[in-house]
């Protein structure tokens, strides 16, 4: 559901505007859209690394992680950690019960896997 958005603009009547104006709308226009499908690009790849994220929460601390990762003589599962897009280091993971979690503007909260799968 999205609300009616008004416009501020006053209505313009097509026929009467100039081929310079017709161009200009055009322009408008193309530029608007090309806007739009930037917007839906984004959105795309954010529902994505978001149903990733779900189903990363889902499989923590279940047998299925733990035969295909093994365990160290800690009960602690080795991961690969991203530096960069290209870039990672070793480490292990201590804690299946808990994770952190980026809730915007750079701000993360430390919830359990039961509440993050949720949020």
């Amino acid at each position: 559901y999205f609300p009616k958005m008004e416009s501020k603009k006053a209505d313009i009547k097509i026929e009467t505007l100039s081929v310079q104006e017709l161009v200009e709308v055009q322009k408008q226009l193309e530029n608007d859209i090309q806007s739009l499908k930037q917007s839906f690009q984004g959105m795309k790849l954010a529902a994505s690394k978001f149903q990733e994220s779900k189903h990363v929460v889902a499989s923590l601390g279940t047998e299925s992680v733990d035969k295909a990762a093994g365990t160290d003589g800690e009960g602690q599962s080795p991961i690969m950690i991203p530096l960069t897009s290209s870039l990672y280091i070793p480490g292990r993971i201590c804690d299946r019960e808990n994770v952190i979690v980026e809730v915007g503007a750079g701000y993360f909260i430390e919830m359990n896997v039961e509440k993050a799968a949720e949020y």
